[in-house]
């Protein structure tokens, strides 16, 4: 039993202005909200030759993010000013499962029930504003929230003639920046990132269920996260 999903957002805003008074705008957002589930139901019975496979996975596929948000915005001109801000915003739910009271049992191979859930968000904000009165603003805020589950029910029972593994895994990544620059006789401005990120994976065995294998029993929960946040601002002028 196996279930899978690849969930991508993307989003690029990109704003310039020019003129005598020049306003340059640009926003940004991508959002994912991602479940997958496999599981074998209650009461269940299930006798297999070989191996029983019991997965679930959310992956947004390598070098590349859940969700991506993107925003330029430049202005030029005797006053003026540009803002821009991102937001990307990542949710995955992921569970394996099997049922209450459900019987597994293999003649040869072994049983595996793993959830494996990759959420990612990238969200970049750059501004940058010239004239002889300037101001600026950037943000950027990445969300993350990944719950990874490998769950046996009530009074479940298990029996592998090889290994078994029941694990789950969460790995959340979010990286964000902020550059803005301004540039006239009298200017100024701000640049400002944001991350909120709640991880979790759990490997649940739950009252009176009976595991039995050959071999080995592997019970594991992994829980990675990486944050990456940067800000910056410059401003030149006589007056910042």
């Amino acid at each position: 039993v196996e279930a899978s999903g690849d969930i991508r957002s993307s989003a690029i805003a990109t704003g310039n202005a020019a003129g005598v008074l020049a306003v340059g705008v640009s926003l940004a957002d991508a959002i994912t909200d991602a479940t997958v589930e496999a599981s074998i139901g209650a009461a269940a019975l299930v006798n297999a030759g070989g191996g029983i496979f019991v997965a679930a996975d959310l992956l947004p596929g390598t070098d590349s993010h859940s969700a991506y948000a993107e925003a330029t915005s430049s202005s030029g001109s005797l006053i003026g000013g540009s803002g821009a801000a991102t937001k990307a915003s990542a949710t995955g739910d992921v569970t394996a499962s099997v049922g209450d009271n459900a019987v597994l049992t293999t003649a040869s191979g072994g049983i595996d029930v793993t959830a494996d859930a990759v959420n990612s968000v990238y969200a970049s904000t750059v501004g940058d504003s010239v004239g002889l009165i300037t101001g600026g603003r950037t943000d950027a805020d990445g969300y993350v929230v990944t719950t990874s589950s490998a769950i046996i029910g009530h009074g479940a029972v298990l029996t592998a003639a090889d290994n078994m593994q029941i694990a789950s895994t969460a790995d959340s990544r979010a990286e964000v920046e902020s550059r803005g620059g301004t540039g006239g006789v009298a200017g100024g401005g701000t640049s400002d990132v944001l991350v909120a990120m709640t991880s979790n994976a759990l490997t649940t065995i739950n009252d009176n269920a009976t595991l039995t294998a050959t071999n080995n029993i592997t019970l594991a929960a992994d829980n990675r996260f990486f944050v990456r946040a940067e800000a910056y601002m410059v401003a030149d002028g006589v007056l910042v």
